[in-house]
């Protein structure tokens, strides 16, 4: 995810995977030098359908701009 670098946003991007019940097994967040930040969020357990709920819930965000959803690989 791409996002303005502010101070609620990794809050805002953790807060829905904490509501399922589940914890990021990686969340990495790094400032990039155009006042966004970017955001990798790994999170197991979530099937397909409640993968792309999340990916339309994070790109509903009105500081994101741009959200990408992946398979994670082992």
């Amino acid at each position: 995810m791409v996002g303005d670098a502010d101070p609620g946003l990794l809050p805002r991007v953790v807060a829905p995977i904490a509501k399922l019940g589940l914890v990021p097994d990686r969340c990495a967040f790094d400032l990039r030098g155009d006042g966004l930040a970017m955001i990798e969020l790994v999170v197991a357990g979530l099937g397909p359908c409640q993968a792309e709920h999340m990916r339309l819930c994070y790109a509903g965000l009105p500081t994101m701009r741009a959200v990408d959803l992946s398979a994670a690989s082992d």
